[in-house]
């Protein structure tokens, strides 16, 4: 038969050299992974939602840091009244 010149017509002829070893690698390519975009975000994300995770939901320090003061008639004065409004204008501008 002339089908020699095609190739071999056997298939597993074809997968013979699988086990072969690949070509080297050049020197220049570093042997280190780069994780991708994503996997970066997702790490650093898992660590603040540990960070959160471990913090106390109320601080209690600070409550009563502003119990003591709202028991002061005197704290609640023009000052920190401006203080406040000034604070809370903020983030939205003049």
């Amino acid at each position: 038969m002339a089908a020699d010149p095609l190739g071999p017509i056997d298939l597993v002829a074809s997968l013979k050299d699988i086990d072969r070893p690949l070509p080297a690698q050049p020197a220049d390519i570093a042997a280190s992974v780069d994780p991708s975009t994503e996997a970066r975000v997702v790490a650093e994300l898992d660590a603040a939602m540990q960070v959160a995770n471990d913090c106390p939901e109320v601080r209690a320090d600070l409550v009563a840091d502003v119990k003591a003061k709202l028991q002061d008639p005197d704290y609640l004065n023009a000052r920190v009244i401006e203080r406040i409004a000034e604070r809370i204008q903020g983030p939205f501008g003049p």
